[in-house]
């Protein structure tokens, strides 16, 4: 049963790279229906096999954190939105604690990390498939059915770095080549979707690949510089004058522009903050208080977001489980410090300028991450 249960945690994580390509009538997503599957095969194997592990204290933190966010359900003006956000967390949590059952030695984590980049190919071919029938999400910009072009850039950053990183760990050929696919279409999918943002957080994390040059053999050199070569030539063919002109604009947005309106609303978030500083305005509240322009409108930065909502004690509760996991990163082996510090600053650099408190992606590389953390010395996977 617990292999059963293993296999519908994969498939469940396989799927979130896609999810919003695939939506189930009455249910949503793709990812939401196979993780109400999957939480129900999870309880059958505890039936079998009762026995636990133990939370980390990061668990225990986020458990806080939670908390503190439900208690928010109290003092919200808009509790029926707050109540769906709870909810969505609770589910995330369920899912980083899944997670955490299943990988108990570091050889599970490392097949789970290879479900999300598998699928992640599925939302690149997607994407391709868009540039190429001329579908544009918005005037000479391209994203996967179904995603925001800024979210699947950097859902597609963050899978440089890991892919590379489980090319260097897999012996099997089909994955390595799988691996090698992702890592090449990469940098063209997030040139195609025009996303500054995307472009500067895909850099860093082909950062990995220089970094980790010398932990790898002769063979992986080779590759590795031919990988950084066939990047100049897909610069050269995928992009076009628009986003040029955008990578160009990205000085003169950051000293003098309002960053797409961004400023805008942060002024008018951290009003709201000043007016809530130390319970905020409850959970998921963020729309309804700041608008723009007579529109709700996203907070375009995470931590602005869970500040203005769950107030200073929310902002610190969520801040130190970030503090802990890093501070728990640099004493893994090296490359995989090197991984998740570079994907550390991939979230961070994500988080500051979109809304992701709630993106499946966010809270499973906290999950690979624990995985990482807890788990015995990583070793080659055949």
């Amino acid at each position: 049963m617990r292999k059963i249960f293993f296999i519908s945690l994969w498939v469940l994580i396989f799927s979130i790279g896609w999810e919003n390509l695939v939506l189930v009538s009455k249910i949503g997503t793709i990812s939401h229906a196979l993780g109400l599957g999957t939480f129900f095969i999870a309880i059958l194997a505890y039936c079998f096999y009762p026995l636990l592990r133990r939370p980390s204290i990061i668990h225990v933190l986020i458990i806080c954190y939670l908390g503190w966010n439900a208690i928010s359900f109290l003092w919200s003006n808009y509790p029926a939105i707050s109540l769906r956000t709870l909810i969505t967390q609770i589910q995330l949590f369920v899912l980083i604690w899944l997670i955490w059952q299943a990988s108990q030695d570091n050889k599970s984590i490392i097949i789970l990390e290879q479900a999300y980049i598998t699928g992640l190919l599925i939302s690149i071919v997607s994407l391709f498939i868009c540039y190429f029938k001329g579908v544009q999400s918005v005037y000479l910009r391209y994203s996967a059915v179904g995603f925001n072009a800024n979210d699947i850039a950097v859902a597609i950053a963050l899978g440089i770095p890991l892919s590379w990183f489980l090319f260097l760990k897999f012996d099997k050929l089909i994955l390595k080549i799988i691996n090698l696919i992702v890592l090449l279409c990469s940098l063209a999918a997030i040139i195609l979707t025009g996303s500054r943002t995307g472009m500067i957080v895909g850099s860093i994390g082909f950062c990995y690949l220089l970094i980790t040059f010398f932990n790898t053999n002769k063979i992986e050199k080779v590759i590795t510089i031919l990988i950084l070569l066939s990047c100049l030539a897909i610069i050269i063919f995928f992009i076009n004058s628009a986003t040029f002109q955008r990578i160009l604009s990205v000085k003169s947005e950051l000293l003098h522009g309002t960053w797409g309106g961004r400023i805008i609303i942060w002024k008018m978030g951290i009003k709201q903050w000043f007016a809530h500083p130390l319970l905020g305005i409850g959970i998921g509240c963020y729309k309804q208080a700041v608008k723009w322009q007579g529109l709700l409108a996203a907070s375009h930065n995470t931590f602005l977001q869970i500040l203005v909502e769950t107030g200073i004690i929310g902002f610190l509760l969520f801040m130190n489980i970030n503090f802990l996991l890093f501070k728990k990163i640099v004493l893994l082996p090296s490359i995989e410090k090197k991984l998740f510090i570079i994907i550390f600053i991939i979230i961070f650099l994500g988080l500051s300028v979109l809304s992701w408190g709630l993106r499946k992606q966010l809270w499973i590389m906290y999950a690979f991450m624990l995985g990482h953390i807890y788990n015995q010395k990583s070793q080659k996977i055949d």
